[in-house]
């Protein structure tokens, strides 16, 4: 069992008056994944749910710190040198 999603391909076609035109045709496609990948994404799924225990959670929360570190950072240096400026 898939995924239903919905494709489309684009259609260049000259019109009477020589004019290109271009149109969208929808065509039916199913995204489909092994058992391994569909294991995988249901244990992705969960860790990111269950925020509490999930190393996944952790990592994202560990990333997002130190990006706001420095941003902080470049802050106080951009501060420093205006002030020197002015």
């Amino acid at each position: 069992m898939g995924l239903p999603t919905e494709s489309y391909i684009m259609r260049e076609e000259v019109d009477p008056d020589g004019q290109l035109m271009k149109t969208f045709v929808k065509i039916p496609s199913v995204i489909e994944a092994s058992l391994p990948e569909e294991i995988g994404v249901e244990f992705l799924l969960r860790d990111i749910n269950d925020s509490n225990k999930s190393p996944l959670h952790k990592l994202v929360n560990k990333i997002y710190y130190i990006i706001l570190k420095m941003i902080l950072e470049n802050i106080k240096y951009e501060s420093i040198f205006i002030f020197k400026l002015g």
